[in-house]
């Protein structure tokens, strides 16, 4: 079920997934990050090193949070047109068998509940799996 709205959001999926990775990596070259700065402390010239190292995880960490939240905002608003027009094409009589706030619950809470507990933990295995195999 799931499966549709990855495909529609599929560019921001895919570079969600890349950037998870790429974070995991980033995490990676905190003990290079270290080194660098305890060169530094010391004297020795490691400070340029230590820039790009910082540089790059701004970098990165700017990319997986447009990724992330682009990702999240087109997956919800999709999930919830759906809901939408097929809350919609219900017959009159049964639009009017359940109250109105049952349906802006399930468009709003539950949805965003789908985000938590469905679509986030995807991309937390991919990134803790990377880990692993690192």
């Amino acid at each position: 079920m799931m499966g549709k709205y990855y495909k529609k959001c599929r560019v921001f999926a895919i570079g969600y997934g890349v950037m998870e990775v790429v974070t995991a990596t980033t995490s990676m070259l905190l003990s290079l990050t270290i080194q660098y700065i305890t060169a530094i402390a010391t004297g020795e010239n490691g400070k340029t090193a230590a820039d790009g190292v910082a540089a790059y995880s701004l970098l990165v960490g700017i990319l997986l949070y447009y990724f992330k939240e682009n990702f999240r905002c087109k997956m919800a608003r999709e999930i919830k047109e759906d809901l939408f027009g097929h809350i919609l094409g219900r017959k009159f009589s049964q639009f009017y068998e359940t109250n109105t706030g049952t349906y802006l619950s399930v468009i709003n809470n539950d949805v965003q509940l789908l985000d938590e507990k469905a679509v986030l933990p995807v991309f937390a295995m991919i990134q803790h799996g990377f880990l692993l195999a690192m």
